[in-house]
């Protein structure tokens, strides 16, 4: 109803036709319809399912009359928001008369029917959806917001588990585990009340529980072997396992994946395994641990050669007078017998050192010993009885005679130069001496120079410094002391080229310059270049004009600078690189 007109004093009054009744239980309450002023802007609201009645209030003598619609029915107001209540003209209190400019009269009323719109958030847990069912991990936050478009809202409720309602202010915090119904409305100023709204879920707050089996274990030491098969498994009553994660030792947890989680890269000794799982919703069962022992392999051999013998890696070489002695140890469950055999003849239990053969020649012994849980790898032979080669710890040696001694080379490295029978080698160049032997291998080698009968421990090439020929011997001895000799002669040359230059015109004066005398030459001068070498020739000449680059002198040199004193330098190497300088002063005339 946006136009009422009436010519006198008017005032509202309210029928109010619902009255208050909330009763804080689970069940919604109900609330009063209801008018309400703003106290900062002064706005009067009306609950738009309430009528109104006008009332002529006579200020004189407090008379007052109720005024009765024309329609003889309650009168409603008919827009939600903004409604106004009109009289055509103010009138001026004194006079009586309407005030100029004509101004008309209003009375506004905000009507409100709407309730107010709540919506929540749960915050601050992860969650996880299964079979029809929400469930949230620990330190879960219910949020709940609410608006109302024309009166404001004036309380938000809600209950848990259809406890009381209570007044809702700040986020809900959900502690304990289990079940929970969230029920919730707001109120606005005007007695609208929301519908009840509610929300099922299930807060998780119990980490999975996990646990380890073992086959193949000594429950009274828990002592494993390769072959036991650890296994894990988890279980969670609420929104169900997410992982199951495990590490050995100081390693990185990984994953579990239902499958055994493998020992046989781990070494002989005392191991920790801790495990733990999480669920569905991020709780983090605190760490399990399985202390074990695990016995990896088959007892530790050892062999010791008695007589001539030498061992490298995996061969021994020996004499005919030697035995072959066997020990056994395992550091837990203990030896129970040692079994070798020699040239693959059928395997003997071993009870005392025995001979190798003495034929020359390379020859196999295997032995292995087993402890008392069996520890075998790959599968048993036949009726179920292992066989030697399945044992971890066969072991196969390779038993060598050896009576030659290694064989011997040398080379040089640097500048050598090699003619006829000789090779010419300077004071740079690096002699190297190398050996090898194919059976019990080289042990060292020496040598000596200009027979010197004090042999020389070789280590690394090795120069010589003295002018001449050198004769040169050198010595290798391999494990068991077989030597092997050789020789050979080099000369080293330390004498650089003789440089020789011929002017191809005599001068033709003399010029004093400084204190210094210099010849003069006519500007189409000559100069030829050459050089010897006593002992293995000259490789290459270069010259150099005036402080100039350095060129290979190819032909005659010409093109000198005239009115000047002109200075060649001139540089002359040997097949070994020995170098000569030599450097020439003299004036061109104009």
């Amino acid at each position: 109803m946006n136009h009422h007109t009436l010519k006198s004093t008017i005032s509202l009054s309210a029928l109010l036709f619902l009255f208050y009744s909330l009763s804080f239980s689970q069940e919604q309450p109900q609330f009063e319809m209801q008018h309400y002023t703003d106290t900062l802007s002064g706005k009067l609201y009306w609950n738009k399912n309430v009528p109104f009645s006008l009332k002529l209030v006579n200020p004189l003598n407090n008379d007052e009359v109720v005024v009765a619609p024309a329609q003889k029915q309650e009168i409603y107001f008919d827009s939600e928001g903004l409604n106004t209540i009109r009289s055509p003209w103010l009138i001026n209190p004194q006079t009586k008369n309407m005030v100029y400019p004509q101004t008309e009269v209003v009375y506004k009323i905000f009507a409100d029917g709407l309730p107010p719109a709540s919506k929540h958030s749960l915050l601050n847990a992860p969650n996880y959806h299964k079979d029809g069912k929400t469930y949230y991990g620990t330190d879960l936050k219910i949020n709940i917001n609410t608006k109302d478009a024309t009166s404001g809202v004036k309380n938000l409720y809600y209950s848990i588990n259809n406890e009381e309602y209570q007044l809702y202010s700040n986020n809900i915090g959900i502690e304990r585990e289990g079940e929970y119904t969230l029920k919730y409305f707001a109120v606005d100023n005007v007695g609208n009340a929301e519908g009840e709204q509610t929300i099922e879920f299930m807060v998780d707050n119990s980490a999975p529980q996990t646990f380890h089996s073992v086959t193949g274990i000594d429950t009274k030491n828990n002592i494993i072997s390769v072959n036991s098969k650890i296994l894990l498994s988890s279980e969670d009553k609420a929104s169900g396992v997410a992982d199951i994660f495990y590490s050995i030792d100081d390693n990185k947890p990984q994953k579990y994946c239902g499958e055994v989680i493998p020992v046989k890269d781990l070494n002989d000794g005392e191991h920790v395994l801790s495990y733990y799982a999480t669920d569905k919703v991020d709780n983090i069962e605190d760490k399990k641990v399985f202390k074990f022992y695990l016995d990896n392999t088959a007892p530790i051999l050892s062999s010791d050669v008695l007589g001539d013998r030498f061992v490298f890696e995996d061969n021994i070489y020996f004499s005919g007078r030697t035995k072959l002695k066997l020990t056994a140890i395992d550091n837990k469950s203990g030896v129970k017998e040692i079994r070798y055999s020699i040239d693959n003849k059928d395997y003997t239990i071993y009870t005392e050192p025995f001979y190798l053969p003495s034929n020359e020649g390379l020859h196999k012994v295997k032995y292995y010993a087993i402890d008392n849980i069996d520890n075998i790898t790959g599968t048993r032979g036949e009726n179920g009885v292992p066989t030697p080669e399945q044992y971890k710890h066969l072991v196969v040696r390779e038993i060598y005679s050896d009576l030659v001694g290694p064989s011997i080379n040398h080379h040089f490295s640097g500048t050598f130069f090699a003619t006829r029978d000789t090779v010419f080698i300077c004071k740079k160049t690096s002699i190297n001496l190398t050996a090898t032997d194919k059976a019990s291998g080289l042990q060292f080698i020496s040598y000596s120079i200009n027979k010197n009968k004090e042999e020389i421990r070789y280590k690394k090439p090795f120069t010589l410094e003295k002018h001449g020929l050198h004769n040169i011997e050198f010595f290798a001895y391999d494990n068991v002391n077989n030597r092997n000799k050789s020789s050979f002669y080099c000369y080293l040359d330390e004498e650089p080229p003789q440089i020789q230059y011929t002017f191809g015109i005599p001068p033709i004066g003399h010029k004093q310059l400084k204190a210094k005398e210099y010849k003069v030459y006519p500007s189409y001068l000559t100069i030829f270049l050459a050089a010897n070498d006593l002992v293995i020739g000259v490789d290459k000449i270069y010259y150099s004009l005036n402080d100039g680059p350095e060129q290979l002198y190819i032909k005659p040199i010409e093109g000198f600078i005239k009115g000047q004193v002109n200075t060649l330098k001139i540089i002359a190497f040997d097949k070994l690189e020995n170098s000569s300088v030599e450097e020439i002063d003299f004036f061109i005339s104009n």
